[in-house]
């Protein structure tokens, strides 16, 4: 995991430059208690339930007392409590790539996990997220706008995966028959070859588009301009679609995904297929994560 710099701020108690690797995922209720008194943590702190121990894999889980001594003029202990299950291992177990788009200027969107930073073309950074303190805004229909992330990495043919994401639509800028969230597959064409999220003709209408054998489904106030949560998990047999936490499809399939594209706010580059809106926090995994796995990640920030 990559280290990074942050200044933490727990009540009027700065804690100075500390350097730390982690996996970002912000969790609201963590909480910093210094002998009785309780301080919530900021958010360039608390990006899961414990912390990462720089250069190891371990992690502190809640309830873990913590020494600093870096920007105190004394050794105080921190407690990280959470009153959600543990699931650090959920945001390491089978994760291939992580990105955050926290970066807030630049044209390389870091993957902070693994190693497929990708090439953000035309789309720019938007105080307005979901995780953090950025995230990327897409100019819809005909703006060219989309992240790169390669093509050799992801996985294809019919192997598990489950690739989650925030998103926020704007219908004045998207094509709602085409709009695509993310595809890691083919540019289509050939039957099962696509692994794509794209928007579907009527409001919240959306299709899990594999080319050829595909599933249309109905997500509720998906189209209201507010932050959602979409996650899709294939089990090598069963395509599950998520949405803002809740199971809402399921497509019985063999996938024969291809390595074409790793696009991220498109589809296969034609101009009506261009993500209008934001996109935030993209992870993807090469497992199927379980029903109550995606739901505890949404309501992490949900």
């Amino acid at each position: 995991m990559a280290e990074k710099e942050h200044v933490a701020t727990i009540g009027d108690i700065s804690l100075g430059d500390m350097s730390f690797g982690y996996s970002p995922i912000f969790n609201p209720r963590a909480k910093a208690i210094f002998g009785s008194d309780i301080y919530s943590l900021d958010s360039s702190v608390a990006h899961e339930l414990g912390l990462h121990v720089s250069g190891t894999d371990e992690f502190y889980s809640k309830d873990t007392t913590i020494g600093f001594e870096q920007g105190l003029s004394s050794t105080r202990s921190v407690t990280m409590n959470s009153t959600e299950t543990e699931i650090e291992s959920i945001i390491r177990d089978g994760l291939i790539s992580h990105w955050e788009f926290n970066e807030g200027s630049g044209s390389t969107a870091i993957d902070s996990h693994g190693s497929n930073d990708g090439n953000i073309i035309g789309a720019t950074y938007s105080t307005d997220s979901v995780v953090n303190d950025y995230s990327l805004k897409f100019g819809g229909d005909n703006s060219g706008d989309y992240v790169d992330t390669g093509n050799d990495w992801f996985v294809t043919g019919s192997g598990s995966r489950t690739v989650v994401c925030w998103y926020k639509l704007d219908t004045s800028t998207a094509d709602t028959s085409r709009s695509s969230l993310f595809n890691f597959g083919n540019d289509g064409g050939s039957s099962e070859r696509d692994f794509c999220a794209r928007l579907n003709d009527e409001e919240d209408e959306w299709r899990a588009q594999f080319w050829s054998s595909d599933r249309d489904y109905t997500a509720t106030n998906s189209y209201d301009g507010n932050w959602h949560h979409k996650a899709y998990s294939y089990d090598g047999s069963t395509v599950r679609i998520y949405h803002d936490g809740n199971e809402v499809s399921t497509l019985d399939v063999t996938l024969d995904t291809g390595d074409s594209v790793g696009y991220i706010g498109q589809w296969r580059g034609d101009s009506d297929e261009y993500w209008g809106g934001n996109i935030d926090d993209v992870r993807y995994y090469n497992r199927e994560l379980s029903a109550s796995e995606i739901s505890d990640i949404y309501n992490l920030n949900g």
